[in-house]
């Protein structure tokens, strides 16, 4: 698996799909593109997509997964950094958090550094852990008052009363910190590892190496935990939506295979017009990760 690993992030970055994870009830799918995937090359600064594809593995593989939700990050920051509106508008209405006994998510902090995000029904803590330890226990009381005042929203404009009489409080992990500039987002993915683990305990310690060759080392096998854990099939769906129909429908649908790497795709998702795709069905045609 290393070996494939090391050939997709030796292409250059491109928007095909190259992982589906679902979650545990299957209502909701996290793509991941090959440019995202490339994120988790050493010393290369993570997108949200690639964290969020690495939490639903975590959860997918945890004997108590069910009682996890995940959070996606563009939430998660709403509600804690939000205006009302925007928090009104993003109330998560389908959700009933009495299903599950815990939340993880993260959260960008001025457009270049991720932090860990764990809410623990059972304690009522709320958790920011922050790669570089800084002001934790001060973002972690904020985070907890924003919770409280967003279930109390959701049971005014929804009449949902789940978690809204939890009484959030802030809570303090203590955690090995980052030693470099770009791993904030790897050590969040193993953060949510160390917490997925241990749950429905709260971990004393995360305890993380943090060295640079382990730092890569962790990178490859995560990139490995999210190809493995893959419900796409190259051959069923297209790699460029990753549905077997395209957007929009319609009476029917052509498809071409690449050559090379026998990944499918919707002609139409790949903008070919019919000519092109006369002249690339006759020949050894190539997507764009493979040229």
């Amino acid at each position: 698996m290393s070996a494939q690993i090391q050939a997709l992030w030796s292409k250059k970055a491109c928007e095909i799909v190259i992982a589906v994870t679902q979650s545990n009830d299957k209502k909701r799918s996290y793509i991941l593109h090959h440019s995202e995937l490339k994120t988790l090359q050493p010393r290369k600064w993570l997108v949200g997509e690639t964290i969020q594809c690495y939490f639903q593995v975590l959860v997918n593989n945890s004997e108590q997964g069910n009682k996890i939700y995940i959070l996606d990050h563009y939430t998660a920051g709403i509600i804690i950094h939000g205006e009302r509106d925007q928090v009104r508008r993003n109330s998560l209405s389908k959700v009933n958090f009495d299903d599950y006994d815990g939340l993880i998510s993260f959260l960008n902090v001025d457009g270049n550094h991720w932090v860990f995000l764990y809410v623990h029904a059972a304690s009522s803590q709320v958790f920011v852990v922050d790669p570089v330890g800084h002001d934790e226990e001060a973002k972690s009381m904020h985070a907890a008052c924003r919770f409280r005042e967003y279930f109390k929203m959701r049971r005014n404009c929804l009449s949902k009363n789940d978690w809204v009489d939890i009484k959030w409080k802030g809570g303090k992990i203590d955690h090995s910190t980052q030693q470099d500039g770009y791993s904030c987002g790897v050590l969040v993915m193993q953060m949510a590892k160390g917490v997925v683990a241990d749950f429905p305990c709260i971990p004393c310690h995360l305890m993380i190496n943090t060295s640079k060759q382990h730092m890569e080392d962790v990178r490859l096998r995560m990139a490995e935990e999210i190809l493995q854990a893959s419900v796409f099939k190259r051959g069923h769906y297209c790699s460029a939506c990753a549905a077997s129909k395209p957007p929009g429908g319609g009476a029917k649908t052509v498809w071409i295979e690449c050559h090379q790497c026998k990944r499918w795709f919707h002609v139409t998702c790949i903008q070919m017009t019919e000519g092109q795709f006369n002249r690339a069905r006759k020949s050894d045609w190539k997507c764009c990760l493979c040229k």
